[in-house]
């Protein structure tokens, strides 16, 4: 599902910056993006944290709050600049809060480095999704398709430890 989603990113933005489309006013949701961006890393990181958790335990509930990212990242359809600025920073702001919701998950020790390891690229997947919204909302579609490159490089790490650890929906 996020190689689905970043594929969908990337083709829109390189395709948006062939067509030199997009002219107009930013939208009010461009300061979901700014909010959303400099709230990642204090949200996340600043959560009271729940009990260590065991292996399956932890699977179990990273993967049912993954499942609503996927589901929200599948009915999120981008075609258009329009749809880029009107769209992406609620997604990055859903996203942001699935991340707290994740953060407050306490792996068992032997999974702690690699946890940690998917929590950094699912923020910097989220800080990625939120800059490529508020670029494509100041018409900065260059600067947008660095963006989706981070994303798709963020994205395919996490995918990787998340698929090695057993995750279903965490690694999709």
């Amino acid at each position: 599902m996020l190689r689905t989603y970043i594929a969908v990113l990337a083709l829109a933005g390189i395709g948006l910056a062939a067509t030199g489309s997009g002219c107009g006013k930013a939208a009010k949701s461009a300061g979901v993006t700014e909010t959303t961006a400099s709230t990642i890393a204090n949200s996340a990181e600043s959560a009271p944290r729940g009990p260590v958790l065991s292996r399956r335990a932890l699977i179990s509930k990273a993967d049912a709050i993954c499942f609503g990212i996927n589901a929200r990242r599948s009915s999120t359809k981008l075609s258009v600049r329009e749809d880029y600025v009107q769209l992406v920073p609620p997604l990055a702001a859903y996203e942001t809060t699935a991340l707290v919701k994740l953060n407050k998950l306490v792996p068992p020790a032997a999974m702690a480095g690699d946890w940690n390891q998917i929590l950094a690229d699912a923020r910097a997947l989220i800080e990625a999704t939120a800059a490529v919204g508020r670029e494509f909302t100041n018409n900065e579609v260059p600067q947008a398709e660095a963006s989706i490159l981070v994303a798709e490089t963020a994205g395919q790490k996490m995918v990787a430890v998340a698929r090695r650890d057993g995750f279903k929906d965490c690694a999709s």
